[in-house]
Protein backbone atom coordinates (compact mmCIF):
# COMPACT_ATOMS: atom_id res chain seq x y z
CA UNK A 1 0.00 0.00 0.00
CA UNK A 2 1.17 3.51 -0.75
CA UNK A 3 2.38 5.88 1.90
CA UNK A 4 -0.14 8.65 2.19
CA UNK A 5 -3.04 6.28 1.56
CA UNK A 6 -4.20 5.32 5.02
CA UNK A 7 -6.45 2.36 5.57
CA UNK A 8 -8.31 1.99 8.84
CA UNK A 9 -8.20 -1.21 10.89
CA UNK A 10 -11.83 -1.67 9.90
CA UNK A 11 -10.77 -1.74 6.22
CA UNK A 12 -7.79 -4.03 6.86
CA UNK A 13 -10.01 -6.59 8.58
CA UNK A 14 -12.88 -6.20 6.17
CA UNK A 15 -13.40 -8.59 3.34
CA UNK A 16 -16.31 -10.93 3.86
CA UNK A 17 -17.90 -11.62 0.50
CA UNK A 18 -21.09 -9.73 -0.10
CA UNK A 19 -20.44 -7.05 2.50
CA UNK A 20 -20.01 -3.44 1.50
CA UNK A 21 -16.60 -1.89 2.03
CA UNK A 22 -16.66 1.05 4.43
CA UNK A 23 -15.75 4.40 2.90
CA UNK A 24 -12.48 5.39 4.60
CA UNK A 25 -10.84 6.99 1.57
CA UNK A 26 -12.31 9.29 -1.01
CA UNK A 27 -13.10 7.69 -4.34
CA UNK A 28 -10.33 9.80 -5.89
CA UNK A 29 -7.74 8.54 -3.40
CA UNK A 30 -8.76 4.92 -3.90
CA UNK A 31 -8.79 5.26 -7.66
CA UNK A 32 -5.43 7.06 -7.63
CA UNK A 33 -3.96 4.14 -5.71
CA UNK A 34 -5.45 1.62 -8.13
CA UNK A 35 -4.11 3.53 -11.16
CA UNK A 36 -0.71 3.76 -9.47
CA UNK A 37 -0.63 0.00 -8.85
CA UNK A 38 -1.72 -0.61 -12.45
CA UNK A 39 1.13 1.62 -13.63
CA UNK A 40 3.64 -0.40 -11.61
CA UNK A 41 2.33 -3.64 -13.13
CA UNK A 42 2.56 -2.18 -16.63
CA UNK A 43 6.18 -1.17 -15.99
CA UNK A 44 7.00 -4.69 -14.86
CA UNK A 45 5.35 -6.05 -18.01
CA UNK A 46 7.35 -3.70 -20.23
CA UNK A 47 4.23 -1.81 -21.28
CA UNK A 48 5.73 1.65 -20.85
CA UNK A 49 3.13 3.72 -22.72
CA UNK A 50 0.35 2.07 -20.76
CA UNK A 51 2.29 2.59 -17.54
CA UNK A 52 2.65 6.26 -18.36
CA UNK A 53 -1.09 6.56 -19.00
CA UNK A 54 -1.84 4.84 -15.68
CA UNK A 55 0.50 7.08 -13.68
CA UNK A 56 -0.95 10.14 -15.41
CA UNK A 57 -4.44 8.99 -14.47
CA UNK A 58 -3.37 8.49 -10.84
CA UNK A 59 -1.89 11.97 -10.79
CA UNK A 60 -5.04 13.52 -12.26
CA UNK A 61 -6.91 12.08 -9.29
CA UNK A 62 -4.28 12.94 -6.69
CA UNK A 63 -1.31 15.08 -7.80
CA UNK A 64 0.40 14.73 -4.40
CA UNK A 65 1.34 11.06 -4.75
CA UNK A 66 5.11 11.33 -5.03
CA UNK A 67 5.43 7.61 -5.82
CA UNK A 68 3.27 8.09 -8.91
CA UNK A 69 5.51 10.94 -10.06
CA UNK A 70 8.48 8.62 -9.62
CA UNK A 71 6.70 5.83 -11.52
CA UNK A 72 5.83 8.27 -14.28
CA UNK A 73 9.51 9.19 -14.48
CA UNK A 74 10.45 5.53 -14.73
CA UNK A 75 8.03 4.98 -17.61
CA UNK A 76 9.41 8.04 -19.40
CA UNK A 77 12.99 6.88 -18.76
CA UNK A 78 12.14 3.49 -20.26
CA UNK A 79 10.70 5.29 -23.29
CA UNK A 80 13.92 7.28 -23.70
CA UNK A 81 12.20 10.54 -22.80
CA UNK A 82 14.84 11.57 -20.26
CA UNK A 83 14.10 15.30 -19.97
CA UNK A 84 10.45 14.57 -19.20
CA UNK A 85 11.49 11.85 -16.77
CA UNK A 86 13.70 14.35 -15.00
CA UNK A 87 10.74 16.70 -14.57
CA UNK A 88 8.70 13.90 -12.98
CA UNK A 89 11.50 12.96 -10.58
CA UNK A 90 11.90 16.60 -9.63
CA UNK A 91 8.18 16.80 -8.87
CA UNK A 92 8.41 13.66 -6.72
CA UNK A 93 11.30 15.23 -4.83
CA UNK A 94 9.39 18.47 -4.30
CA UNK A 95 6.75 16.39 -2.54
CA UNK A 96 9.23 14.19 -0.64
CA UNK A 97 12.87 15.36 -0.66
CA UNK A 98 13.95 12.23 1.23
CA UNK A 99 12.65 9.76 -1.35
CA UNK A 100 15.95 8.10 -2.23
CA UNK A 101 14.48 6.11 -5.12
CA UNK A 102 13.64 9.33 -6.96
CA UNK A 103 17.18 10.66 -6.34
CA UNK A 104 18.59 7.45 -7.80
CA UNK A 105 16.22 7.53 -10.78
CA UNK A 106 17.00 11.20 -11.34
CA UNK A 107 20.66 10.21 -11.53
CA UNK A 108 19.86 7.60 -14.18
CA UNK A 109 18.01 10.15 -16.35
CA UNK A 110 20.84 12.66 -15.99
CA UNK A 111 23.40 9.99 -16.85
CA UNK A 112 21.53 9.11 -20.05
CA UNK A 113 21.44 12.81 -20.89
CA UNK A 114 25.24 12.89 -20.53
CA UNK A 115 25.01 15.21 -17.55
CA UNK A 116 27.43 13.19 -15.43
CA UNK A 117 28.28 15.80 -12.78
CA UNK A 118 24.59 16.28 -12.02
CA UNK A 119 24.01 12.53 -12.13
CA UNK A 120 26.79 12.10 -9.60
CA UNK A 121 25.12 14.65 -7.29
CA UNK A 122 21.82 12.75 -7.51
CA UNK A 123 23.46 9.39 -6.86
CA UNK A 124 25.30 10.88 -3.89
CA UNK A 125 22.05 12.25 -2.45
CA UNK A 126 20.39 8.84 -2.84
CA UNK A 127 23.32 7.26 -1.03
CA UNK A 128 23.18 9.82 1.78
CA UNK A 129 19.61 8.73 2.35
CA UNK A 130 20.26 5.00 1.91
CA UNK A 131 23.88 3.85 1.59
CA UNK A 132 22.79 0.28 0.78
CA UNK A 133 21.43 1.01 -2.69
CA UNK A 134 23.95 -0.91 -4.81
CA UNK A 135 22.38 0.42 -8.01
CA UNK A 136 23.25 3.97 -6.93
CA UNK A 137 26.85 2.90 -6.22
CA UNK A 138 26.98 1.35 -9.69
CA UNK A 139 25.45 4.43 -11.34
CA UNK A 140 27.89 6.59 -9.42
CA UNK A 141 30.73 4.44 -10.77
CA UNK A 142 29.44 4.84 -14.33
CA UNK A 143 29.25 8.63 -14.02
CA UNK A 144 32.71 8.83 -12.47
CA UNK A 145 34.12 6.54 -15.17
CA UNK A 146 32.69 8.76 -17.90
CA UNK A 147 34.21 11.77 -16.15
CA UNK A 148 37.63 10.09 -16.24
CA UNK A 149 37.74 9.71 -12.46
CA UNK A 150 38.73 6.06 -12.66
CA UNK A 151 39.98 5.44 -9.11
CA UNK A 152 36.79 6.87 -7.63
CA UNK A 153 34.76 4.84 -10.12
CA UNK A 154 36.51 1.65 -8.98
CA UNK A 155 35.75 2.50 -5.35
CA UNK A 156 32.07 2.94 -6.22
CA UNK A 157 31.95 -0.32 -8.17
CA UNK A 158 33.61 -2.12 -5.25
CA UNK A 159 31.04 -0.64 -2.89
CA UNK A 160 28.25 -1.86 -5.17
CA UNK A 161 29.65 -5.37 -4.91
CA UNK A 162 29.77 -5.41 -1.12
Amino acid sequence: MLEGFEVSEEMKNYGELGEETPQTQSEGEKNAEFWYERGKACLEAGQYEEALESFDRALELNPDVYQAWNGRGNALNDLGRYEEALESYDRALELNPDFYQAWYNRGVALYYLGRNEEALESYDRALELNPDVYQAWNGRGNALNDLGRYEEALESYDRALE
